[in-house]
């Protein structure tokens, strides 16, 4: 099966030519390599094009954003599988091979394990991600890591048939991704390590914590609200934005968080029976109990669940 590699560029000057060099390198070879900058005021496009190798299909393009860029890319390919990859990142060299090997025909995203590569150059163990599609979905749903971007490969006729990324999720595009695509095949990840994931000051969910976290909540909702693998309408995305950022940005949003945080660390210290009476005896575990009720009611108008995932101090839907 022949890959399409997309890998979209911003600026990326300081990690391209190590991103490049590791998707070029791989065991498996029968892939094109389609490098987009997307408008890059460094010298970005001046690395790429020292690249020499007949896989590579250079576009340089005004900028547009990721998302838009990402359709590009997926629309102008011509492999049967869409394998991503970001220009911080590091593919390790049996990656394509590894996930190859486990595609099937009802697969619609298969990722993969990972080690983190801070910007020092220290490579830490990534968090172990779940492999079958329930524990996947259960993990995307309550705000816990399920599947890694720049790792996965994607069915591309599903893709096409979902609409590919929507323009509107300016970010967590992958998430709404996922979560929609989920109805038209698998979500998997091989249990191998196959990518070294760079964190630094500039990613996304840094940069863009908060319009994340709103987008993932709609994502959610909607998955929860519908059994459509299609975009959200952008009147409905429009109004559930601005319910959500309004909500979330309440201070007493972040109290309620930090005091139910202090309260845990408490409870970690109890034990059997006496854990179980910390949580009924405990008055402020009542209160929290009416006040997420309240937000939740607020929120979506108990159209769905609402899970608070405290640890991140974010809310999700489940």
């Amino acid at each position: 099966m022949k890959i399409s590699v997309i890998l979209p560029v911003y600026n990326a000057e300081k990690f391209i030519s190590e991103s490049i060099k590791s998707i070029l390198f791989q065991s498996y070879t029968k892939f094109e390599f389609i490098i987009i900058n997307d408008g890059s005021t460094d010298r970005t496009r001046e690395i790429i094009e020292s690249f020499s190798d007949p896989r590579i299909k250079f576009i340089n393009k005004q900028n547009t954003g990721l998302v838009d860029t990402l359709n590009y890319g997926i629309r102008i390919s011509s492999g049967e599988l869409i394998a991503r990859m970001d220009a911080d990142d590091i593919a390790l060299p049996n990656r394509f091979a590894l996930q190859i090997n486990q595609f099937r025909k009802n697969t619609a995203v298969l990722g993969g394990q990972f080690n983190i590569l801070t910007e020092d150059g220290t490579i830490k163990k990534g968090k172990l991600l779940p492999l079958k599609h329930k524990n996947i979905l259960k993990n995307l749903l309550n705000g816990k890591p399920a599947i890694i971007h720049p790792s996965v490969m994607i069915n591309k006729e599903f893709l096409l048939k979902a609409g590919m990324y929507d323009e509107k999720m300016i970010a967590a595009e992958d998430h709404d991704l996922w979560l929609r695509i989920s109805h038209l095949g698998n979500l998997s990840n091989v249990r191998f390590k196959v990518l070294c994931l760079r964190k630094h000051r500039k990613n996304i969910s840094i940069t863009h914590k908060d319009l994340q976290l709103i987008n993932s909540l709609i994502a959610n909702y909607y998955y929860n609200l519908t059994n459509d693998y299609r975009k959200i309408p952008e009147y409905e995305f429009n109004d559930l934005a601005v319910k959500v950022s309004s909500i979330i940005q309440k201070e007493s949003l972040q109290s309620l968080i930090e005091n139910f945080n202090f309260h845990k660390d408490n409870v970690k210290d109890q034990k059997g029976i006496h854990r179980i009476k910390y949580f009924l005896l405990n008055p402020t575990f009542i209160v929290l109990f009416y006040k997420i009720k309240r937000i939740k009611k607020k929120l979506f108008n108990n159209n769905s669940k609402l899970y608070i995932n405290f640890d991140r101090c974010k809310l999700f839907l489940c």
